[in-house]
């Protein structure tokens, strides 16, 4: 009845099923979840399981359901609680265990990321194997900018790329935030000196490079921004290179250089 897009038979007949005692309702229960997820009714799955497992144990099968109302449903503590309770008993691929809890992790952080104690809090109580992964150090250190917390997003940059090297990450090492002059140039000055060390084993990297040159416009440091932005664009030319690149030669009084720039950034993606 299902199949046939009857849904009035179908109730009827898992109403008879209601019915028709307790050896019938755990099959009646599993197929209402399953039906409830074919048609992305995710709280009425969830419900069926939930009434499913108050009942009796909780085998793989039904557990591996419930994972995927509570991924349709987007709650994701729960998601977290299943996916490491899934990945212990083997019950699902680690890559697939993996990506659950990366989603999971990144949809909890974006829902705090309006709360600077509570981001604080969240990215706090998160395992370093996890703080680590790039792409939640990169949505960290991102809300941790946004927040004005430039200690920590420093920190989170500095621990993902100490685990696994990421262009885009080193990228955003550059961003300052909302800071006050002096305390820009002060947090600038301290990143150009972990950063010029990361140099050293990726001299060719475009982003790092361009990171260095945000930083050391910063801190005023007019000729190294400039060779950094520079060197840069010679490897990987971009329209945020160029843009910089920009309002560096407007802060020296170089308008002419500075419309160069402007419209070589327009032709740019």
């Amino acid at each position: 009845a299902h199949e046939l897009r009857e849904f009035g038979r179908r109730d009827q007949w898992l109403a008879r099923a209601a019915q028709a005692g307790a050896p019938m309702q755990a099959a009646r229960l599993v197929t209402e979840a399953e039906l409830a997820l074919e048609e992305r009714d995710f709280e009425a799955a969830r419900g069926a399981l939930d009434r499913l497992h108050a009942t009796g144990p909780r085998h793989i099968a039904s557990l591996r359901m419930q994972l995927r109302a509570e991924l349709g449903a987007q709650n994701w503590e729960e998601v977290l609680r299943l996916t490491a309770l899934l990945a212990k008993r083997g019950a699902i691929p680690e890559a697939a265990a993996e990506e659950y809890r990366t989603q999971a992790l990144l949809e909890l952080i974006e829902r705090d990321s309006g709360d600077r104690r509570a981001f604080e809090e969240r990215w706090r109580r998160m395992p370093s194997r996890d703080e680590a992964r790039p792409r939640l150090a990169l949505a960290g250190a991102r809300h941790a900018t946004a927040l004005g917390n430039v200690s920590l997003a420093r920190e989170i940059v500095e621990r993902g790329l100490a685990t696994e090297w990421s262009g885009a990450l080193a990228a955003l090492y550059g961003e300052l935030g909302p800071l006050a002059a002096q305390e820009r140039a002060r947090e600038a000055l301290l990143r150009i000196e972990r950063a010029e060390r990361w140099l050293v084993d990726h001299p060719d990297d475009p982003q790092l490079l361009a990171a260095l040159g945000r930083l050391c416009a910063a801190a005023e440091l007019w000729g190294k921004a400039q060779r950094y932005l520079e060197t840069g664009v010679s490897f990987e030319d971009s329209r945020a290179a160029r843009l910089e690149l920009a309002r560096l030669a407007e802060r020296l009084g170089r308008p002419a250089e500075a419309q160069q720039h402007y419209r070589r950034a327009a032709e740019l993606p």
